[in-house]
């Protein structure tokens, strides 16, 4: 296993592990079991770590983001228009984040249809 891979696999369960407080914070306890709440977790890191290391194009990265994080929200109570909204924010805050990261350390044109070639463990390691 290369430096890359466990790199994507910290930075994903990290992105879990706030995913889930921010959503705690913001709708209260879960409807569901503590259990069936890790679960449900883990299944949505399982797949959106799967689709960046073998898919790795933004535009599908993305897209698989947003439903994923919009049906997590289904663990909590809380409106329609809530759900869509912090869903959309988190991953909104996500990219502008990683936009940021990649500007500052490297001049590299970002193209959201195709896969990525930038990779910041090839820059400092």
């Amino acid at each position: 296993m290369n430096i890359y891979i466990v790199v994507a696999l910290i930075c994903s369960f990290l992105a879990t592990i706030i995913l889930c407080r921010y959503y705690r914070l913001f709708f209260g306890s879960s409807r569901t079991s503590a259990a069936a709440e890790m679960i449900c977790y883990f299944v949505l890191f399982l797949i959106n770590t799967v689709v960046y290391l073998k898919i790795n194009i933004p535009l599908i990265i993305l897209s698989v983001n947003i439903v994923t994080r919009f049906l997590i929200t289904y663990l909590y109570d809380g409106k329609l228009r809530h759900r869509i909204l912090l869903s959309l924010f988190f991953c909104i805050i996500a990219a502008l984040i990683e936009a940021a990261v990649v500007f500052l350390f490297t001049y590299t044109p970002i193209r959201i249809d195709a896969a990525n070639q930038y990779s910041l463990i090839h820059i400092f390691g």
